[in-house]
């Protein structure tokens, strides 16, 4: 349903520009500098004709620049990602439908990024069909979800819910980090589980971000407005939590924390920005990776100890790595190749002689 909605807005979209003279590929072309000096003219004289012009385009570039930064760091085919993603879902023996949604550049769907859809079809029609929400790496992506739900998913996250979903209940199984902005139901409560299952977060409307990446020790839940529940079914144990308060959750160690927070700066990569505040340095390399859809490796275990502050606003990745070689004295190298995806190995530079 959600995957449809996409499909058809972005085609009226692009039969908008065709009805007003306007390619979508000479649009690619203006944003990449290689149009010819009279398609540069026909472009910039439909800027002119509306806002809304102008607003397409904007989002055409910051697609553009954000798959170029990411491919300065990583050469990656997604093409043959997509054949692997394939072949495992063959495998398992599952018949399953795989779209891969392209960028969207759709205003009026408000819908922007990469991500694919992966949908499983029981082996009877009586059982729920499951879809998989999945944000393509080193990408952010907005959808709606079937109840008007609003969310925004960093690099490499998923939302999963059945065919069910906003009938019998409204329940999702996430991983990575999401936004969600909920649409208020008082008789289906909303229902966030994390994908290891160590955390449920029930809500009837209201605004919070879930941190709960594989691979991660910690999961974290900031809530923005209104209130949430979060049970912990492995301690059984449930805390209530009030704007401006993140809990943290130490599924290895039980440890559970709760603490004011500045969720400006948590909401800050949603907007496309990251945000340091005296932050440790093995949170900034996290969070980058979680960002960009890239791992880091530190091999100097004193940057572990270092802490960094610092506001970077739509920047690409090496102009951050950049400034912390210039302000930290660190150097970085990449390592992988097609097979592999890329590593970014970080170390303290070497003295000067």
């Amino acid at each position: 349903m959600g995957s449809c909605r996409i499909c058809v807005s972005l085609w009226q979209e692009l039969e908008k520009m065709d009805r007003q003279n306007m390619q979508i590929n000479s649009l690619v072309r203006y944003v990449t500098g290689i149009c010819s000096p009279r398609e540069r003219t026909l472009v910039e004289q439909w800027l002119d004709e509306s806002r809304e012009n102008r607003e397409i385009l904007d989002n055409i570039d910051l697609i553009y620049n954000t798959w170029r930064s990411r491919d300065r760091i990583r050469s990656r085919d997604s093409h043959a990602a997509l054949k692997k993603v394939k072949r495992r879902i063959r495998a398992n023996s599952i018949r399953k439908a795989v779209y891969k949604i392209g960028v969207a550049v759709s205003i009026a769907a408000g819908v922007t990024g990469s991500f694919f859809i992966i949908r499983e079809y029981a082996g009877t029609s009586s059982e729920p069909v499951v879809t998989t929400l999945t944000s393509a790496e080193g990408i952010r992506s907005r959808l709606s979800l079937p109840d008007g739900t609003k969310v925004c998913m960093n690099s490499g996250s998923t939302i999963s819910y059945t065919s069910d979903f906003g009938k019998r209940n409204r329940e999702v199984t996430m991983s990575g980090e999401v936004f969600f902005d909920v649409q208020h139901d008082r008789s289906k409560p909303f229902i966030v589980n994390t994908s290891d299952r160590k955390a449920q977060i029930a809500v009837l409307g209201t605004e919070f971000n879930v941190l709960a990446y594989p691979g991660d020790s910690l999961i974290q839940t900031a809530l923005v407005n209104g209130s949430i529940r979060i049970n912990f079914p492995d301690r059984n144990l449930s805390m209530d939590v009030v704007p401006d308060e993140m809990v943290t959750y130490n599924p290895a160690s039980g440890k559970i924390g709760k603490e004011k927070t500045d969720v400006r700066q948590v909401m800050s990569w949603t907007e496309g920005n990251l945000v340091f505040r005296d932050t440790p340095m093995p949170d900034v390399f996290r969070q980058l990776s979680h960002f960009y859809g890239i791992d880091f490796t530190i091999t100097d275990t004193d940057v572990l100890s270092w802490s960094f502050t610092g506001t970077f606003r739509n920047v690409s990745l090496p102009q951050i790595l950049e400034y912390l070689r210039i302000s930290s004295g660190l150097s970085y190298r990449t390592e992988g190749n097609d097979e592999t995806k890329n590593r970014i190995i970080v170390s303290k530079e070497a003295p000067e002689c």
